[in-house]
């Protein structure tokens, strides 16, 4: 099994006082609040992956998205290693809208001084380091730990 490249983007309202968030529906982090994105296919660029998910998923077609932490991340389950993913963060910025219900979950804008919860820990620390303007790319390690009542805990963080 080979980890799965994922595209994920952060998006910001224009004055960064908004994130959109996906309270999804499928494993993994079901019933967790999440940045928008998915695997990127075969062949695929990092940018169309994420131009092609942020479509699919929002409706909105952004402009200069930039890249901004890349996360080598797995995900422990009871049963064991349920997942690796190798995440590619980005930053763009759209000018919010009302929610939207799609096959993923519910996608919302929420103020990011008061996120909800529960949010994927690993979305909630990268969200952090870029709206504390680090807006190099930096490259991350960590585990995810789904405990028994279903919650995530971020067991392990590395920036290098």
């Amino acid at each position: 099994m080979h980890p799965l490249i994922i595209a994920a983007n952060i998006i910001l309202s224009p004055d960064k006082s908004q994130v959109l968030l996906i309270l999804r529906k499928k494993s993994p982090y079901a019933n967790h609040y999440a940045f928008i994105g998915g695997k990127t296919e075969f062949g695929e660029t990092l940018q169309v992956s994420l131009l092609r998910e942020t479509l699919e998923e929002s409706g909105i077609e952004i402009k200069n998205p930039r890249p901004v932490a890349i996360l080598n991340e797995t995900f422990q389950q009871k049963t064991g290693l349920a997942g690796h993913f190798l995440v590619h963060y980005w930053v763009s910025f759209s000018e919010p809208f009302p929610s939207i219900e799609n096959r993923e979950g519910t996608l919302k804008w929420h103020p990011v001084h008061s996120l909800p919860n529960p949010m994927v820990p690993s979305d909630k620390k990268i969200l952090d380091f870029v709206l504390q303007d680090h807006l190099s790319i930096s490259l991350i390690e960590g585990t995810l730990v789904e405990k028994k009542d279903g919650s995530l805990h971020l067991s392990e963080w590395m920036m290098y």
